[in-house]
């Protein structure tokens, strides 16, 4: 089987590739061009006789790009991971994050339906998008409304609403995932969870006091292992009803403060916890939680993992990234 993954160098996308590979899939993954591809090193250092990972620099905004990337591969699955995913920086770069978001999801859907082929397609979309509807204090569903607060939010609701009209109207055989928070090994430091846990390595190794600079401890997130959101989205673009949506969530949702409470029973020495100024957001969803019974009763898709075991996993790789930087 033909599957292109986007966005196959970034953080979910490389545990995606990772298990698509290991089952005998022939990936075909879409790279920024001269981006970095650390987060593949892994894959591309073992040997996979059978399968293969084919890399393509490709700039999701260039759609004559993709229309050849499409025409040429001929995937038989889509899995659309690329993206801009920062909060912060879509508040400093409205702009680009929609260029990214909107503009490069209708950039590859046209590109498929130019192709005249119909492989299942999951569009990667974002809890973040539900922004306001998250203050009613209930788990999140599927049907609650869009009423996102940020441009990152916003980006993600607007390509969720492209996706929809393709579907509609030219019967692309989508599927859409709301995945809410989620972390582990190869998060990138500019995540609240990953810049604690390189932090505390930096710390460790003795290249920084040992002083945890933090922003707002009291939200609460509904915090997922990537190896469970990979699995998730695997299931639903293999299961899932073709115009739904689902979301990709523990149903459980944790303070900040709870989870920096771990890792720092994890770190190998005392550390002081400092507010920064700095890390905190203009505005914030207070609470995001959701239910994923959907998914669960079309795919009997659960998260399986604990937040302790994979704080303690995230920390694990960062101690490793900070050994190997000495």
């Amino acid at each position: 089987m033909r599957v292109l993954v986007t966005g196959v160098a970034g953080f979910a996308g490389s545990h995606l590739a990772e298990v698509l590979i290991s089952r005998g899939i022939e990936v075909y993954g879409l790279v920024v061009p001269g981006g970095p591809l650390d987060n593949l090193d892994g894959i591309r250092s073992r040997p996979h006789p059978v399968t293969c990972l084919h890399l393509i620099e490709a700039d999701i905004v260039n759609e004559k790009t993709l229309v050849r990337v499409v025409a040429d591969t001929r995937p038989e699955q889509v899995y659309h991971l690329a993206a801009a995913a920062s909060v912060r920086q879509s508040l400093r770069d409205p702009g680009g994050t929609f260029r990214v978001n909107v503009l490069g999801t209708r950039n590859l859907l046209e590109a498929i339906r130019r192709a005249g082929i119909t492989p299942r397609i999951l569009i990667v979309s974002s809890a973040e998008a539900y922004g306001a509807s998250a203050s009613k204090g209930t788990l999140l569903r599927e049907d609650d409304p869009l009423l996102p607060i940020s441009p990152y939010g916003a980006s993600k609701a607007a390509a969720e609403m492209l996706a929809c009209s393709y579907w509609y109207h030219h019967k692309l055989p989508i599927i859409r995932v709301r995945p809410f928070p989620h972390t582990g090994p190869r998060h990138a430091p500019n995540f609240v969870f990953p810049d604690w846990a390189r932090q505390l390595a930096e710390a460790e190794a003795g290249r920084r006091p040992p002083r945890l600079e933090v922003g707002n401890l009291e939200i609460r997130r509904d915090i997922s292992d990537v190896r469970d959101v990979v699995a998730a989205y695997i299931l639903a673009l293999e299961k899932g009803e073709v115009g739904a949506v689902y979301n990709v969530c523990t149903g459980r949702a944790h303070t900040l403060r709870e989870a920096l409470d771990i890792l720092i029973g994890l770190a190998r020495l005392p550390v002081e916890v400092v507010v920064d100024p700095a890390r905190l957001r203009p505005t914030d969803i207070k609470v995001l939680t959701g239910t994923s019974q959907s998914l669960h009763a079309c795919t009997g898709w659960a998260a399986a993992s604990s937040l302790s075991r994979t704080l303690e996993n995230l920390l694990s790789y960062w101690r490793e990234q900070v050994r190997l930087s000495l």
